[in-house]
């Protein structure tokens, strides 16, 4: 399962499927899901998903790519997509989280 979760941050961006998977690594779709979701806690979609928003906020962070471009970059197939699946994992849509971190940085001067 370790070999499949290293496969799958050197791909993450790529769209691979359940099958995909099974075949590269010779193991049972039915048995990889299973197996992944016991030894990481969450899903092969779900990993994934996560993985992607953690890398947007990175990319939001440092401010130098469009909301579009951060999509893209990160394997979502467009930006209405990317901005759906932020919001439902931060509570926050792209631009709402970094207005809210610029805010945040703002005090943080202020106080220090």
């Amino acid at each position: 399962m370790h070999r499949i979760k290293e496969y799958l941050l050197d791909h993450i961006t790529d769209s691979i499927s359940i099958r995909q998977l099974s075949l590269l690594f010779t193991i049972n779709e039915y048995q990889l899901k299973k197996d992944f979701k016991s030894v990481f806690g969450t899903s092969i979609h779900n990993f994934v998903i996560l993985q992607r928003i953690d890398s947007a906020r990175e990319l939001l962070l440092k401010g130098q790519l469009s909301i579009e471009e951060i999509a893209c970059a990160t394997g979502f197939y467009d930006r209405s997509h990317f901005s759906k699946k932020f919001k439902s994992i931060t509570g926050l849509t792209p631009s709402g989280y970094t207005k809210s971190i610029q805010a945040e940085n703002q005090y943080s001067k202020k106080t220090a």
